[in-house]
């Protein structure tokens, strides 16, 4: 799939290429589909998307239309999306279902936690930190083991956490 070279195995045994597009601020289909053509044409083998970026859904019409084109199939690249902190804790499982259902391409390589904090709650809530934190990061985390089981997400991790955030079972984390 990935050359060794360019690419870094990951814990889950799952290679994650080392070069990617990442699509923030992309929405049109259009701006989507041409920077995924060059993408693509550049030798790029991975695409980040998120929830908050509400171009999930383009993001997989472009590579469902441009991979034939390149003579490439879902398989040869690797898609990284991320839950919104609006889906975290008891909403997790509905977040994910819906990134994948909006991307459309089988299954997410990489599903990330995308920010160490809960919408609607201020940054200095203490159920943001410490404790309530990670409790809500194992719900959040047992959500998606579910998904990671069924192969519809291949890799769980979460991103944007500073080290006070990652406080918790070392297999979370």
């Amino acid at each position: 799939m990935f050359s060794s070279s360019h690419s870094v195995l990951l814990k889950t045994g799952v290679q994650m290429p080392l070069l990617g597009l990442g699509t923030y601020k992309l929405v049109s289909p259009e701006d989507v589909s041409r920077a995924v053509d060059a993408a693509l044409l550049a030798g790029y083998r991975a695409f980040d998307s998120a929830a908050v970026y509400l171009n999930e859904a383009e993001l997989g019409r472009a590579l469902k239309q441009l991979l034939p084109k390149h003579g490439l199939t879902r398989e040869d690249v690797f898609i990284t999306s991320k839950l919104g902190s609006k889906d975290q804790g008891k909403r997790a499982m509905e977040g994910a279902l819906h990134s994948l259902s909006d991307l459309d391409m089988g299954y997410i390589d990489l599903y990330l936690i995308h920010w160490p904090g809960t919408q609607d709650l201020e940054i200095t809530d203490p159920r943001n930190s410490g404790k309530e934190f990670i409790f809500m990061l194992l719900k959040t985390a047992d959500g998606k083991t579910d998904l990671f089981s069924v192969d519809e997400s291949r890799t769980v991790a979460i991103n944007v956490f500073s080290k006070k955030d990652c406080k918790g079972p070392r297999q979370i984390i």
